[in-house]
This record gives structure tokens, sequence and C-alpha cells, in this order.
């Protein structure tokens, strides 16, 4: 029986997988981003469109790849509000959606959940990562 001696070249094979982890990384972001636009968009969640719109991936310091929402209330939809009231003045002052003018309230009842970014990496399959 004849042995063979095989050779690994450890770095090239280093440089292999880390090109492999970073396109996969890259990829499934970039599908979890598409499902939690949908995700906003199926829920009934859109005003301006702005929440949905800077909803995006980015490659993090680390080399792997995320997903964010850039609107400053984004996390409020995704997570909810509990009721609440003012702080420092007497009354809420808001234009409720599809209305032109001002409510005045001493409490409301707080946003539910939206869930958009559970529910796209909860949807996510081993396809959405591959090329």
């Amino acid at each position: 029986m004849a042995r063979v001696r095989v050779e690994i070249d450890r770095a090239r094979l280093e440089k292999l997988f880390t090109e492999s982890r970073n396109e996969a990384s890259r990829n499934g972001a970039l599908a979890a981003s598409r499902k939690v636009k949908e995700n906003i968009t199926a829920k009934g969640r859109v005003d301006t469109g702005a929440m949905r719109n800077r909803v995006g991936a980015r490659k993090g310091r680390d080399g792997w790849w995320m997903v964010q929402g850039g609107a400053p209330y984004t996390s409020y939809q995704e997570y909810g509000t509990r009721a609440h009231g003012p702080v420092r003045a007497k009354f809420l002052r808001f234009k409720p959606k599809g209305s032109n003018t001002f409510v005045f309230a001493k409490w409301v009842r707080g946003v539910k959940p939206g869930n958009f970014f559970r529910d796209a990496m909860a949807s996510l399959k081993l396809s959405d990562f591959l090329p």
C-alpha cells in the first residue's frame, strides 16, 4: 500500500475560508435587509417611507456584515413602547397619521412591537447565504 503525503498551505486555506465567510455574511445581510423592508411594508408601518428607506446592510469593523435601521425611531417601532405621558409639559402635542390638526393628550397607549428585524432573521434560509 502506497502512502501519500499531503501538504496544506495554511495561509491559502485561511484566506479561502475568510473570503467565503465574508461573502456568505454579505449575502445573508443583504437578504435580511430586503426582508426587513418587506416586513415594514407588509405590516403597514409606512408613513413617509423614511424608516424603510434607511434600512441597509453594512460591513462592521470585525469583517462581519450587519443589518441596521438608520431612522432614529426604528427601535421604538421594532420593540414597541408602553403607555406613556408627558415628562416636562402638561400635555403631549402631535398630529395623528392622516390628520392636519394637532391633538393634545395626557396619556397615549404606546406602539405595539413590529418585530421587523426579528421576523426577517427568523425567516432566513441557508440559500440566502449562498451565492
